[in-house]
């Protein structure tokens, strides 16, 4: 592949049941290929998406609510490092939440703890079930999606 092609290899950690172990064991193999590796861990910022959008995706982000808005499917959006903006269990956000799932879909909202950017092991295992114990203002049908489904099928399931 390499000889006729540059290819390139997305890893996402912090997703939810990944491990610190489980990230570095994906990443040591991802490093054996004969690509390029590039590690996020985070889905979708603003600041990177506006930067790097192209115009006619038409994207519209207000600073001051965080609404973020667009007409093309292929726009997703991440709540991720709630921490960041207020303490656990993060009820401030639930609002802005609720208003990234109208606004988006749940088949177009992602889920990412920011880990280990923002806090330790306890913070992150604390949100994951935040998620997945139904807190959040997600639905129960959209938690699967929302918690690592979209994720797959944006980056793996082509």
């Amino acid at each position: 592949m390499a000889s006729v092609s540059q290819g390139e290899v997305q890893i996402i950690f912090g997703l939810p049941l990944d491990s610190p172990e489980g990230f570095l064991k994906t990443l040591a193999y991802a490093r054996s290929l004969p690509v390029a590796v590039r590690a996020y861990h985070c889905l979708v910022l603003p600041d990177a998406l506006m930067s790097r959008s192209e115009p006619e995706w038409e994207i519209c982000y207000d600073p001051l609510t965080l609404e973020m808005t667009s007409r093309y499917q292929h726009v997703y959006f991440q709540i991720s490092g709630m921490k960041m903006f207020c303490p656990y269990p993060h009820e401030p956000l639930y609002t802005w939440i609720t208003s990234a799932i109208e606004t988006f879909g749940p088949d177009r909202l992602l889920w990412g703890s920011n880990y280990p950017v923002v806090g330790d092991t306890d913070d992150y295992l604390a949100d994951l079930r935040l998620v997945t114990g139904g807190q959040l203002p997600f639905s129960k049908p959209s938690l699967p999606a929302i918690a690592g489904g979209n994720a797959r099928r944006l980056w793996f399931d082509k």
